[in-house]
């Protein structure tokens, strides 16, 4: 989902800079345009959009950092599995406690379980936020390259 973000805001660094002569082979105005970097952008801050400050995007991002530089989401993961009748009736991992889309802490701590929050009830939101910022987005690429005829 980061590389998703990443691809947007090279789309829409691309779309606020068209080129328009073609003699010689022009060098993308995205090649080293990164998310991070979307304060440059026109559509910096749209409303709806993932370039817009929100709960989703500090998430996918917490959970990529935390993937990248620590290489797991917990060092010690665990499956649960609750069992009626000697039947499993549903399978979870436990995502870590956030708050405003930051894992929470306390001191040199952090990843704590104290809400139960389940990953697979909490992911398909989280897909569902994600996608509905994403057209958003493109509706505002769109709209930014129809103003530039």
């Amino acid at each position: 989902m980061h590389s998703l973000l990443d691809y947007l805001a090279k789309l829409a660094m691309e779309t606020e800079n068209l080129r328009a002569d073609f003699s010689n082979y022009p060098k993308l105005a995205s090649s080293k345009f990164l998310f991070g970097q979307r304060n440059r952008l026109v559509l910096n801050d749209r409303r709806g959009s993932l370039f817009e400050s929100c709960e989703e995007v500090q998430e996918v991002e917490s959970v990529r950092n935390l993937l990248i530089h620590d290489g797991l989401l917990d060092d010690m993961p665990k499956a649960y599995e609750v069992i009626q009748n000697w039947v499993a009736i549903e399978r979870f991992i436990l995502m870590p406690d956030r708050t405003n889309g930051q894992f929470e802490r306390y001191k040199n701590r952090r990843l704590f379980y104290g809400r139960e929050d389940k990953i697979n009830l909490r992911l398909a939101s989280l897909v569902r936020a994600f996608q509905l910022r994403e057209v958003e987005t493109l509706k505002g690429i769109r709209e930014n390259i129809a103003s530039l005829d």
